[in-house]
Formats: structure tokens, C-alpha cells, sequence
């Protein structure tokens, strides 16, 4: 063998050094194979528990919370609704004042309304008695000839005046024998107006003798004619 192979033969530190670290870890390997399995130490009863009471406290804890949350929010809750409550009540309490005084304010004004007519009726009422009062003092004042005569005694003696036949002998007698002046003048007024339709009759029965001839026989219905014209 040469020298130069014989100085590569020779080992150097460090392949000693990773030859012996490689036999080290397969003694080592070999050790922990070869060893027997040790169990592990067993958990006390207590130990294994106190996890478990310590989640069921957290639990218990937090629904404690929850509920003390959830119950002041119901208070909470409440509070707003009687706050609200409150405020409704009061609200519709101010409403129905308001409509109260509303009501009462109308009803005011109706009674002072109806007020005003009662004392409007009772002067215009006290006003026409007084006036019927004054015209009935100057009534009983008069003479009995000179007392004012009704419409209605007016129209009935107008109506017996005109009614044919009857109406002229009434006429004349109420014109003449009655104490009231007032029924005798009217009388007198109708006893003229039958004078001159008297008139005005004979002027008619002359035009109409002239017109006709002066036969007795156009007399004759002449007459008839104005008698026809003033008895109806």
C-alpha cells in the first residue's frame, strides 16, 4: 500500500467524534425500547371534578347575569311604560279639560244667546202689551158712539149691505138708527154708492129709450134692465 492511501486510512477526530454520537443514540433507542411502559400517575376523584364545578359555577354565573340583565331590562322596560303611561294619562286628562272647557264655554254662549232672546221676547211681549194696554185706555176713553168698530163687523155689515134685495133696506136702516157713528157712516158710504149706481142706471136707461124709441115697451126693459143692475 502506498503511503498516500495509508494516510486516508486514518481516521480523523471528527468521524470519531459522529461514529460515537450515532452509537450513543442507538443505546440510547435500545434503552427506551427495552423499557417497560409506566402508567400515569391516577387523577384524584376531586381533581377530575373541580373542572367540571368550575364550568357549572361559570354557567351558573352567567345565566345569573343574564337574568339580572333580562330583569333590569324588564324594569327598565316597565319604568318607560309607566313613564309613558304616565304621559298618555296626563295627555288625555289636559284633552278632556280642554274639551270640558270647550263644552262649557259653548254652553255659556248657548244659555247667554238664549238670554238675550228671552229678554228680546219679554220687552217686544211687555212692549205690545203695553201698546194693547194704551190702545184699549183709549178705547174705554171714547164715547160709545164714537168707539172703534172690528174688521169683522165691517166686512158682515159690507156683506148684508150688498146681499141682493135685503141689502138696500139694511143699508138704509143701519145708516140711520145705530148709536156707533163709525157703523153709521160706513152705512152711509155703501146708501151712496147705491145712489149713484141709481144714477148712473136711469142715465143708461135714458140713452137707451133714445136709442130704442120712447116705446113703453123699451121703457119697460129699461126698468127691468136697472133693476137687474142694481139688485144682482
Amino acid at each position: 500500500m502506498s503511503e498516500e492511501n495509508k494516510i486516508f486510512d486514518i481516521p480523523s477526530d471528527a468521524d470519531n467524534k459522529a461514529v460515537e454520537a450515532v452509537a450513543e443514540t442507538k443505546e440510547e433507542i435500545k434503552a427506551v425500547a427495552s423499557a417497560p411502559l409506566i402508567a400515569p400517575a391516577p387523577v384524584s376523584a376531586t381533581d377530575a371534578i373541580t373542572p367540571i364545578d368550575a364550568a357549572v359555577v361559570a354557567a351558573k354565573e352567567e345565566s345569573a347575569a343574564a337574568a339580572e340583565a333580562a330583569l333590569a331590562a324588564s324594569a327598565k322596560a316597565a319604568k318607560n311604560s309607566q313613564k309613558d303611561a304616565a304621559k298618555a294619562a296626563a295627555k288625555a286628562a289636559k284633552d278632556a279639560e280642554k274639551a270640558q272647557a270647550a263644552q262649557e264655554k259653548a254652553a255659556a254662549r248657548e244659555a247667554e244667546k238664549a238670554a238675550r232672546k228671552a229678554e228680546a221676547a219679554e220687552k217686544k211681549a211687555a212692549k205690545n202689551q203695553a201698546k194693547a194696554a194704551e190702545a184699549q185706555a183709549k178705547i174705554d176713553a171714547c164715547p160709545p158712539e164714537y168707539r172703534p168698530v172690528s174688521t169683522s163687523k165691517f166686512f158682515w155689515f159690507a156683506f148684508l149691505s150688498f146681499f141682493p134685495l135685503i141689502g138696500i133696506i139694511f143699508t138704509i136702516i143701519t145708516s140711520i138708527f145705530p148709536k156707533n157713528r163709525n157703523i153709521k157712516n160706513f152705512e152711509r158710504a155703501i146708501l151712496i154708492l147705491f145712489v149713484i149706481e141709481l144714477i148712473l142706471a136711469l142715465i143708461a136707461m135714458i140713452v137707451i129709450i133714445f136709442v130704442n124709441g120712447s116705446s113703453i115697451d123699451g121703457i119697460l126693459d129699461a126698468f127691468v134692465m136697472f133693476f137687474d143692475e142694481l139688485f144682482g
